[in-house]
């Protein structure tokens, strides 16, 4: 249902579409998207690139696009700001197998199409347990943590420096775009909740991306170079939605304590920044 192109995102890019001549970061990702079918659903991780690179161009920051990373890999986005500089991987979630199973549509006697998500509660055993909250959630997790590992050897981002390091993640596949509550368990884990709060996939609490007890694929890469998950809520789809619709958390692992962080992330140049 999530993992569409819609109008308002597709009309939004042919606003912004010839803007920045002068960037080639900008005009590469351009040339990527026409290559592969222009302004279609073909080029929805491409359309988030730039939008991305339309919201930091216009903040001022000089953009480079697919920078050198760990591995022979490319990160998306580079660029300075004052003292910091930054690499940016841009992670667009689509839709994981068990929430399209959990997509049902159905056509009333009236011609009325309806379709519903219905993740189910895996306390109880017919349940698939991968049709929940908690399934959908550690997919998350698994998905980011393999972002930093393929093949037994670290990618995307060196580790952690004076560059700072940051995955910025598209959530509008996930749980209708998720909150700050889903966030934490994905980035920190479910020991960080409340009691009441806590996601169990087949009775094992989450361990989030960043929580030392984390001993998936990737995980260990992480927790020692990845500086900050960016989780993007963005329906809006105007110059300022990128910024609104960002929830930063840290690494705890990287920065010693809260107000650390706070300092280095009021340098990321699209303000007002939050931080949970």
């Amino acid at each position: 249902m999530s993992d569409i192109l819609t109008a308002d995102e597709a009309d939004y890019v042919r606003s912004i579409w010839s803007k920045f001549p002068e960037s080639k970061a900008y005009q590469e990702i351009k040339k990527v998207i026409s290559r592969n079918g222009g302004i279609s659903a073909s080029n929805k991780d491409h359309l988030l690139e730039l939008r991305i690179a339309h919201a930091l161009l216009s903040s001022g920051v000089e953009l480079a696009y697919e920078v050198s990373g760990e591995g022979g890999s490319r990160i998306d986005l580079g660029f300075d700001t004052g003292p910091i500089a930054w690499n940016v991987e841009v992670f667009r979630l689509n839709e994981t197998d068990a929430l399209k199973l959990a997509t049902k549509t159905r056509t009333m006697p009236d011609g009325i199409t309806w379709t519903s998500q219905v993740l189910r509660d895996p306390r109880y055993p017919e349940d698939d347990p991968t049709q929940s909250v908690a399934g959908e959630t550690l997919k998350v997790i698994e998905r980011i943590c393999q972002k930093l590992e393929r093949g037994g050897r670290a990618r995307k981002f060196s580790n952690a420096g004076a560059t700072i390091n940051v995955l910025l993640v598209d959530t509008r596949t996930f749980l209708n775009g998720g909150d700050a509550l889903d966030y934490i368990q994905i980035a920190l884990g479910g020991a960080l909740v409340a009691q009441r709060e806590r996601l169990y996939f087949k009775g094992n609490l989450l361990r989030g991306v960043f929580d030392p007890g984390n001993n998936q694929k990737g995980a260990k890469n992480a927790r020692e170079r990845l500086h900050f998950i960016g989780f993007l809520r963005d329906k809006l789809y105007d110059s300022r939605s990128i910024a609104a619709g960002t929830t930063f958390i840290a690494n705890h692992n990287i920065f010693q304590d809260y107000e650390r962080a706070r300092s280095t992330i009021t340098h990321w140049p699209l303000q007002p920044v939050h931080l949970v």
